[in-house]
Parts: structure tokens; sequence; C-alpha cells
């Protein structure tokens, strides 16, 4: 048994109030108060749930579009040493079949996890960046493996009766054909649906939130942006309150924005690392999905004009950028853990009593100091 001793925790309201927590590393679970425990000193320090990634394609040298169930359980064992206690493993754009081969991959590492008694990050599912994703937005997304949502309804029809409860976000240009039915469909079946990729304009992004859509795929990247007379997907999203990914590694999204963005859409933001396989690793030419990027500096390249092809960022060293940049604390944290559970309809993580022993502690500035995962104690 040990005790998180005169910690800043984070309780129920998302504030912190100094306090313990004792927690029981055979039980993997938050305890009640004991008699018997050993001290692990936090004064100073803050206390909260594991973060949460629900879009990330690779890091440390794996990539979920591989198709290696292997890979997947690896990176999965990876993450908690970055504070990442449960994630989406999410898929590019490919072909039908090899996103078949995906869903199986993603449900077999799970299914491996879940017999493991070391540490790891939880897999909630499987992400789907695309095929329905516009050609002019496709960014490293392989215009040759985008279809229209009509042209997938088989598709995600053969995945939903597959791996009932697997998919938990598909991403979706509202403008391409048949956005509007699939959305409805597979928004009732309880699928988040995220616009991304995306030329559509404000009309077209509100009756995507009409018919069900609930979110925004890296919010201001590969997409038409807010103006002041043309609001398009950014102001339709903050019209209908809805959740908002934003990607806080300073390359993606400038920090006055993503400042104007958390005054925008409050606990409805999701910190998001939309890393690729170099994550963790250094410069260098790398896959993603089928197309080759560059590396260089902390900045993916991608093509002849170089765009940013995903990152190289990790969750914690997001949560430093962002407070640096003038985000409160119980702000950042509430992007990596209640927001996005919540949009998944899951049960914001908690450090109560019989909560499972997933937890990230931190100084002021963000910087992690320890991760106890599963209940095992990580040092960072």
């Amino acid at each position: 048994m040990f005790r998180l001793k005169d910690g800043n925790i984070l309780n129920q309201n998302q504030c912190f109030e100094t306090g313990d927590i004792y927690l029981d590393p055979c039980l993997n679970m938050i305890t009640a108060p004991s008699s018997d425990f050993e001290d692990i000193d936090c004064e100073g320090l803050y206390v909260t749930p594991g973060f949460t990634d629900i879009h990330i394609h690779g890091a440390f040298g794996f990539d979920v579009s591989d198709l290696r169930s292997e890979d997947i359980v690896l990176m999965a064992k990876k993450l908690p040493f970055k504070g990442v206690t449960s994630f989406l493993p999410t898929l590019m754009s490919l072909p039908p079949e090899k996103i078949r081969k995906a869903a199986s991959a993603v449900s077999e590492a799970a299914s491996v996890l879940e017999e493991e008694s070391g540490p790891y990050a939880s897999i909630l599912g499987l992400r789907l960046e695309g095929p329905f994703l516009s050609g002019k937005r496709a960014g490293v997304q392989s215009r040759d493996c985008l279809i229209t949502p009509k042209e997938g309804t088989d598709l995600t029809e053969d995945l939903v009766s597959r791996y009932p409860g697997l998919i938990k976000i598909i991403d979706i240009a509202p403008e391409t054909e048949g956005a509007m039915e699939l959305t409805k469909r597979l928004s009732d079946l309880g699928i988040v649906m995220s616009a991304g990729h995306t030329e559509c304009d404000y009309s077209e992004a509100l009756s995507f939130f009409e018919n069900g859509g609930r979110s925004v795929t890296h919010m201001f990247n590969a997409m038409k942006l807010l103006g002041k007379r043309e609001p398009n997907l950014p102001g339709a999203a903050f019209d209908r309150s809805a959740f908002a990914e934003l990607i806080c590694d300073g390359l993606h999204v400038d920090k006055t924005v993503v400042r104007m963005a958390f005054k925008m859409f409050g606990d409805k933001i999701i910190t998001i690392s939309d890393s690729m396989r170099a994550a963790g690793l250094g410069d260098g030419e790398y896959d993603l999905g089928g197309n080759m990027v560059t590396v260089r500096g902390a900045r993916t390249y991608f093509g002849e004009d170089n765009v940013l092809a995903g990152s190289v960022t990790d969750i914690s060293s997001e949560i430093v950028n962002l407070i640096s940049w003038g985000i409160g604390i119980e702000d950042a944290i509430t992007s990596v853990t209640k927001a996005p559970n919540e949009l998944l309809r899951k049960p914001a993580p908690s450090l109560a009593p019989g909560s499972q022993a997933d937890i990230c502690i931190m100084d002021k500035e963000g910087r992690l100091k320890m991760v106890i995962c599963k209940g095992h104690i990580l040092k960072v």
C-alpha cells in the first residue's frame, strides 16, 4: 500500500486541493485511507488521472498502419512513460482490406494486453482517420485510398458487424457524397463522427452537427479557416458547442490561437498528439501510411511543399507547452482526461477510492515526475 502524501489532487470538479491518495498496487486500485502504507512525498506536486490520447498513429518506431498487433502492444507498453494510460490507435487512409486487417490487429492487441500484469496504456478501440476525406485537404493521407462515404457503406457495415464496439471515432469530410447519411447512421450506433480533412463551409458543417457529428479533427489544420465573413467549420463547431481537437506542439497551431481556442471551446478542447512512428526517435525518413515523411528538428515535412504530416510530440510535452503558454493547469489536464473520455461517452477518469490506479504526478510547469499505471510505479 502507498500513500501519495500532501499532493495537489485533482478532484471531481476539475479543481486541485491538497490531500492524500491511498493506492494498492496489488489490486491496481485507489483505496480508502489505511494505517499500513509507504509514503510517497507529493508536496508541491500535482496529482491527476492518467492521460488519454484519442488521436495517435504511432510512436517509438511503431505505427498502427503497419497492421501488426505485436507493434501496437509494444507501443501501448511504452506510452505510460509519457503519461498516457489509455489511447485510441489511429489508422491512416488505407484500402478496405487493410482497414479490416487493422481492426483485427487492434482487437488482438487489446486482448493480449488484458492478460498482461505489467503497465500498459489501455486500448479504447480503433479510430479511422479516413478514408472518407477530401482529396483537396488530404495532406499526407494517400489520395488513392480515399472513397466517399456512399462508397464505404459496405465497409462500415462489415466493421460494425465483425468488430462490435471496436470502432470509436471515424473522421469524415461533411461535403463528400453520402456524408450526412453515414454520419447519422453511425452516430445512432454510438460511433463518434469527427469532421476533418475537409473543404466544408459553415452550412455544410452545421448540417454535419445536426446529423450527429460531435467533434472536429485537429482544429485549424486541413480545413477552411475561420474568416470574418466565412466562419466555416470552426465557426459551426463554436455555434454547436462541439468538441475540438488541438495539436499543441507549437507547430500546428500558434500559441495565441491555442489560447483563443481554449477561450472559445472551454472544456470541449481535446489535446491530441497526432503523432507518427518517429515520436520518441530522432531526425530521419519515416513511413506514414505508405508515404515517406522527413523529420527534422521536431517537425515533420511531406511532399514538395513540405507540409506538416502528423507530429512527433507526446501528450506530456504538450501539457508543458500549454502551461507555458498561459493555459491554466486545470484546463490543460481537463483536455487530456475528462474531455476525451466525455467525447467517447465514458466516465471522466477519477482519483476517488475504487478507481483504477492510473495516475500522473507532475510539477507546476507540467513536467512529469512519476506515473502510476495499472498500479505500477514508473520513474520518468
